[in-house]
């Protein structure tokens, strides 16, 4: 059984020499195979990782900046996917002017989150990786990061926790310069609140004299006071709801936060005599500015409220006095058009009883004034007056009952548009170019030039902008357009010898016909993209945001040619599939500026 247990290893080695040998030759062929699988592993890694984490690529710059939108923790937003929970999307800027953050706000509120994001995020970015926040960031590269996060105690160096935080802080004081971004939790604890203060207070003004780029956390006031007073540091705070005693996750830029440290207090059940033997010890002047800073913050989400709220009454106030410039000038076209309509009548009838009154008399000459056959005619001339005045009565109701549709909003649509279609536009053939003016041919409504992008234009029509393509409008003659608008003094307004434009744009019927969600299955690839168009065209006017385009899966190729042409759009926010269970690659959930 040896001698057979060896033959079998003797045969085993023998096959591996004789392959080893056929291969030796390609060697290094393999060797350099070897390394590509390997590059290949990882960039199916990245990209892997990339769709599991929605992570996308930002507009990119040499310069030192951040600029952020949604930007999420992958770890943290896995870990709270997992229990049934949704992060909170970080925006956060850092640019010349506001170099370096100084984030304060309550414990437990969300501030070395903010902090370890920033980290993460810009360490992925400098590493080849896509990131998960929104592609209209921008993102700048950074020669140095330095991180002091966390406890780096150690007995055997003899380090205390302030003694390391000591030593993070002085080697990033001694490196840092402009092209550096600093990361510091909790700046000057550790030691005494007095002296750590100083010390906090003298590395922020040294970091922000070297231009360095950072964000610090802190509850010290005196770094708050100094973001307050000096040119490159700016204040920001982690919102809290002071009513259900809860924070917010939420970072907002431009005032300090509170550490709502007694309201915490009591919320976890400490007695009310011993807080309030706290705030006496802690000084009214501390407390004031605690209140203040509490105040500030109340104020900020109240304005918030109130401007949303105005938002949405400037809305439905543009969209009535749209609706009644409308109405106003439908109920002028036609009155006019009615008593055109009505004088027209009046004509053909009055013509046609003088050609029966001239009939009559040349009747009465021809018999030679018969009396029989006089006053036969005479009874017919009767009967024709009558005839007549009937005829004149049914127009004069048939007016007043379309005045009366008009002044209560019930006249036909087509008979309301179709004076417009009357109108003597001079279609120009010559190139589209900057201030000309141009004309919607559906609707009719004329607007300025007022930028070119390519093939796409930026249209003024008096109460908003909007953007299309060229092949959506038609040049009109400037010259007799304006002569036009100057020879209607109800239609134009001077103001500095420019003639501004007052459009009336049936933005209520497109508003009631529009729908958010677009299905274009079954449509061929250029007339897909000109359905998309006109949708996103038309929610540009209405304003609408969040809109849905169903193409189906099928092959993926109109799902392409559609995010093909999402992409390219610059007033686009992002796009994405949608949920699984709502109709998953089939559906594009888009979200406009």
């Amino acid at each position: 059984m040896k001698e057979l247990f060896f033959e079998e290893q003797r045969e085993i080695h023998r096959i591996l020499l004789e392959f080893s040998d056929s291969l030796r030759e390609n060697l290094d062929c393999l060797l350099a195979c070897y390394e590509m699988l390997i590059r290949i592993d990882f960039i199916r890694g990245k990209a892997e990782y990339a769709l599991e984490t929605n992570a996308s690529m930002p507009q990119m710059t040499q310069q030192p900046i951040i600029k952020w939108y949604d930007a999420r923790h992958p770890i943290l937003e896995n870990a709270l996917k997992q229990k049934g929970k949704q992060i909170t999307p970080l925006k956060i800027e850092l640019n010349e002017k506001q170099r370096i953050l100084v984030i304060s706000g309550p414990n437990a509120g969300g501030k070395s989150v903010c902090l370890k994001t920033v980290a993460l995020l810009q360490y992925m970015l400098q590493c080849g990786l896509l990131v998960p926040m929104k592609e209209i960031s921008t993102a700048g590269i950074f020669e140095k990061i330095f991180l002091s996060i966390g406890d780096e105690q150690s007995l055997s160096d003899d380090l205390s926790t302030y003694s390391s935080h000591l030593k993070n802080l002085s080697e990033i004081c001694e490196n840092s310069d402009r092209d550096t971004l600093f990361l510091i939790d909790e700046l000057g604890t550790g030691t005494d609140p007095a002296a750590g203060g100083a010390i906090a207070e003298s590395i922020l003004e040294h970091l922000n004299a070297v231009k360095s780029y950072g964000v610090v956390t802190t509850h010290y006031s005196v770094l708050k006071h100094l973001a307050f007073d000096h040119e490159g540091l700016a204040n920001a705070a982690m919102l809290f709801d002071t009513k259900a005693m809860k924070p917010l996750y939420t970072l907002t830029i431009g005032n300090p936060g509170s550490s709502f440290a007694f309201e915490i207090a009591a919320k976890t059940g400490l007695s009310e005599s011993i807080i309030a033997n706290a705030k006496k010890k802690l000084g009214k002047q501390s407390i004031r500015f605690e209140e203040k800073l509490q105040q500030i913050e109340v104020n900020k989400l109240e304005s918030e409220k109130h401007l949303r709220s105005a938002k949405q009454y400037d809305e439905i106030l543009y969209q009535t006095v749209q609706k009644y410039r409308e109405m106003s000038l439908k109920l002028e076209l036609e009155r006019k058009n009615i008593l055109n309509s009505a004088r027209n009548e009046a004509k053909d009838i009055l013509s046609s009883a003088n050609r029966q009154i001239e009939r009559t008399i040349e009747q009465i000459k021809t018999a030679k004034a018969e009396k029989e056959t006089v006053k036969k005619l005479k009874e017919e001339v009767k009967n024709n007056l009558i005839t007549l005045d009937k005829a004149i009565k049914e127009e004069d109701k048939k007016a007043e009952t379309n005045l009366k549709q008009i002044t209560n909003g019930t006249v036909e649509e087509n008979s309301l548009t179709e004076p417009l279609k009357k109108k003597n536009i001079k279609i120009v053939s010559s190139p589209i170019e900057l201030n000309d003016y141009v004309i919607f041919p559906q609707t009719e409504n004329i607007g300025q030039v007022v930028a070119i992008d390519k093939n796409r234009l930026q249209i003024d029509m008096g109460d908003m902008r909007i953007q299309t393509t060229e092949k959506n409008v038609r040049k009109i003659d400037k010259h007799s357009y304006l002569k036009q608008l100057r020879d209607n003094s109800r239609n134009t307004k001077v103001n500095d010898g420019q003639i501004q434009i007052k459009t009336s744009f049936d933005l209520n019927k497109i508003r009631i016909h529009f729908n958010e969600k677009l299905d274009l299955r079954g449509y061929r690839g250029e007339e897909a993209l000109s359905e998309l168009e006109k949708f996103l065209d038309n929610a540009r006017m209405l304003g609408e945001r969040n809109l849905k385009i169903l193409h189906g899966k099928g092959d993926g190729i109109l799902k392409t040619l559609v995010r093909d042409y999402l992409r390219r759009q610059s007033d686009i926010l992002s796009f994405h599939a949608e949920d699984i269970r709502f109709g998953g690659e089939g559906i594009t959930v888009v979200q406009m500026q």
